[in-house]
C-alpha cells in the first residue's frame, strides 16, 4: 500500500501525524530543517527505507546543501584555488604519491621486458586464459552433464583449429570474457589444485582436457609467448612496482615509529557510526615522528568511504582498524615525502581532478538553483539568505519525491564549510521524524483499506 502514497497526500496528512516535536532535526547557522518536514520529506520518499540511515542521509544532504547555498548567498562561487585543494585533497595527494612511486620502483616495465622470456619460459610466473562454464552447488545432475558437454564440444572445436575468440564468447565468467579469457599470473598455490596441476601442464601453445572443478567446467590454454608478450610483462612490471610500494611503505613506517594510542580502535569504530560531529575533534590517534593523525583526519577518511564499509568498519577487529589507520598515516608519509623531493603530479592529471570538483559543484548549483548569479538579483543580507533557504526545501522536496536526482555534494567540500559555521543534527528529533512519518503512513494505509 505505502508505494500508492502520492507526494500530494502529505499535506492531507500533516494534522494526522501527532503534536509538533520541540526541537528541528538540524540546524545550520540560523536555518532549521523541522522535524515534521523531515517527516514529510520522508513519506515522499517511499518506498525507500523508514529507518534511521535514510532519515540522516536526508539531513545531511540538507546540510549539505545549505552551506554551498550561504557560500553563493556570500557571493562565493567555491572556486578558489584553496577550495578545490581542500576538497579534492586525497585525489591530488594520490595523483603525487603515485609519482613519487614511479620514481622509486624505476623503470619496472623495462625491468619486466628485460626478463619477460626468460620467466615465460621457465614456466614457474604462467598467463593462463580459460573458457568456463558454471555448474552451481545446487545444480542438478541433468544441468550439470548438460554444462559438462557444452565444455567438451568447445574444447573439441577448438582441437579441431577453431578460433580461440569465438570459444571465449561462450564463457560464463565475466571477469575473463573481456579479456580474451586471460586470467593474470599465476604461481603454484594461487588457484585450485584441479585446475592448477592441468594448467602446469601445458606447454606454449597448449589446451587441457575438460576439467572439473567445484565451479564448473574448464577449458585451459596456455597462450604461446608471442602472443601475449606485451600484456606479460605488463602484468609483471603491476607486479614489480606494487612490491616496491609496499617496501618503500614498510621503510617509512618503520621509520616514522608510530605510537598508537590504546583506544585508538574503539573510538574509530565510533566515529564511523557518524564521521560528520568529529571533524573539528583533534583527539590524538596516533603520534609520529612526521606528525600526527587526529580524529578530524579520521572522521575525513571515513567520510570518503561508502556507507556499506563504514558499517564494515564499525564491525571491524582491532587489526582492521590499525590497518586502516596506518593505512592513513602512509599516505601522508607517502605525500609528505613526494613533497619534500619536489615530486610533482602531472599537470594533465591534475586539471583532470580540478574538473571533477567542478563538474560536482556545478550539478549541485543546478539541482538546486543557487548560484552565485541565480541569488544575485535579490538583495544581499537576510532576503538573499531566506531566498536560498527556500530554494534548498524546494529541492530536498523534489529529491524526495524523486523528480530530480540527489546532487551528490564532495564530501571534503561539505567538511570544509561545516567547519565554520554552527550546525547540528539531532538524533532524537531523527527518531521522532521516522515515528511521525510512520504514523502518517498507516493513517494512509487506514483510510486506503
Amino acid at each position: 500500500m505505502r508505494s500508492g502514497i502520492v507526494p500530494g497526500i502529505v499535506a492531507v496528512l500533516v494534522a494526522c501525524s501527532g503534536p509538533p516535536q520541540e526541537g528541528p532535526v538540524a540546524q545550520f547557522a540560523g536555518h532549521a530543517l523541522a522535524t515534521e518536514r523531515l517527516a514529510d520529506l520522508l513519506v515522499l520518499a517511499q518506498p525507500l527505507p523508514l529507518d534511521t540511515a535514510t532519515a540522516i542521509e536526508l539531513a545531511h544532504h540538507w546540510l549539505e546543501v545549505m552551506a554551498i547555498a550561504a557560500r553563493s548567498a556570500a557571493g562565493d562561487s567555491l572556486l578558489d584555488p584553496e577550495a578545490v585543494a581542500a576538497a579534492m585533497a586525497p585525489e591530488l595527494r594520490e595523483l603525487r604519491i603515485g609519482k613519487l612511486i614511479e620514481r622509486d620502483a624505476g623503470d619496472a616495465l623495462g625491468e619486466a621486458l628485460a626478463i619477460a622470456d626468460s620467466l615465460y619460459a621457465e614456466g614457474d610466473v604462467r598467463l593462463l586464459a580459460h573458457v568456463f562454464r558454471r555448474v552451481g552447488p545446487d545444480a542438478r545432475p541433468g544441468e550439470r552433464e548438460v554444462q559438462r558437454s557444452t565444455a567438451e564440444q568447445i574444447r573439441q572445436r577448438l582441437a579441431s583449429g577453431g578460433d580461440w575468440a569465438d570459444a571465449v564468447a561462450r564463457s560464463e565468467d565475466p571477469d575473463t570474457r573481456d579479456r580474451a579469457g586471460l586470467i593474470g599470473l599465476v604461481r603454484r598455490g594461487d588457484l585450485v589444485a584441479e585446475f592448477e596441476d592441468a594448467a602446469f601442464a601445458l606447454r606454449p601453445g597448449e589446451l587441457t582436457a575438460v576439467v572439473e572443478t567445484a565451479y564448473g567446467y574448464h577449458v585451459i590454454r596456455r597462450p604461446r609467448l608471442e602472443e601475449v608478450r606485451a600484456t606479460f610483462a605488463r602484468l609483471l612490471a603491476e607486479e614489480m612496482a606494487a612490491s616496491a610500494e609496499s617496501e618503500i611503505g614498510a621503510r617509512l613506517l618503520t621509520g616514522a615509529h608510530l605510537a598508537v594510542e590504546p583506544d585508538a580502535a574503539d573510538r574509530t569504530r565510533t566515529l564511523a557510526r557518524d564521521p560528520w560531529p568529529a571533524l573539528g575533534r583533534d583527539g590524538l590517534l596516533i603520534r609520529h615522528d612526521g606528525g600526527t593523525l587526529r580524529e578530524g583526519d579520521a572522521a575525513r577518511a571515513l567520510l570518503l568511504l561508502p556507507p556499506s564499509v563504514r558499517a564494515e568498519m564499525r564491525r571491524a577487529s582491532e587489526v582492521e582498524v590499525d590497518g586502516f589507520l596506518r593505512g592513513l598515516v602512509l599516505r601522508n608519509l607517502l605525500a609528505a615525502r613526494a613533497d619534500s623531493l619536489g615530486v610533482a603530479a602531472d599537470e594533465a592529471a591534475t586539471r583532470a581532478v580540478t574538473q571533477r570538483y567542478r563538474d560536482a559543484l556545478s550539478a549541485v548549483l543546478a539541482a538546486a538553483n543557487i548560484s552565485v548569479d541565480s541569488l544575485a538579483m535579490t538583495p544581499a543580507g537576510a532576503e538573499r539568505d531566506r531566498l536560498a533557504a527556500e530554494r534548498i526545501d524546494r529541492y530536498i522536496e523534489a529529491v524526495a519525491a524523486r523528480r530530480v536526482l540527489l546532487a551528490s555534494v564532495p564530501p571534503l567540500l561539505a567538511a570544509r564549510l561545516l567547519e565554520s559555521v554552527e550546525w547540528n543534527v539531532d538524533a532524537g528529533a531523527v527518531t521522532a521524524a521516522i515515528e511521525s512519518a510512520r504514523r502518517m503512513l498507516a493513517a494512509a494505509e487506514s483510510r486506503g483499506s
